[in-house]
């Protein structure tokens, strides 16, 4: 509390101070920027305590099981964010762009975990850079098709 009231301090002296420096020509101006300074030094400890106490979590409700259908939707919606990552990075990789992105997730115990990884390109040249480029990525940890 004490280093709030000394950054407000700290904002109205070099208000003041730039207000007398400045001259009659930009009053205005110098008297915004006082204000302004003021006003986020008012409100960096507000935003700050708003903050901690929108991110405050409850560890008990971390060990919330999920029923068979919010497993398969969030399965399903991490496919789908995946898919569209693996899409963009094909992209950004090797300026090819994929006609179809599949992902094959599996669920076990709660867990998701990458199975396969299925993509459908224009030409069997994109599909050999497409297929080098997924390895490199994935390194060997899940099953690769590329088919042209």
């Amino acid at each position: 509390m004490k280093d709030f009231f000394l950054s407000l301090l700290y904002a109205a002296v070099a208000g003041g101070i730039a207000s007398a420096v400045a001259g009659k020509g930009f009053e205005k101006q110098v008297r915004c920027l006082s204000a302004l300074l003021c006003a986020a030094v008012i409100a960096t400890p507000l935003l700050t305590a708003f903050s901690e106490l929108c991110l405050e979590v409850d560890i008990s409700s971390s060990h919330h099981t999920l029923s068979q259908s919010e497993n398969a939707l969030l399965a399903r919606q991490a496919a789908e964010d995946a898919e569209k990552a693996v899409d963009a990075y094909i992209f950004k990789e090797t300026g090819i762009r994929a006609e179809a992105v599949s992902i094959e997730i599996e669920s076990v115990e709660g867990e998701l975990y990458f199975k396969r990884l299925s993509v459908r390109t224009a030409d069997p040249d994109s599909a050999a850079r497409v297929r080098s480029c997924l390895e490199e990525l994935v390194g060997g940890e899940m099953e690769i098709e590329v088919t042209p």
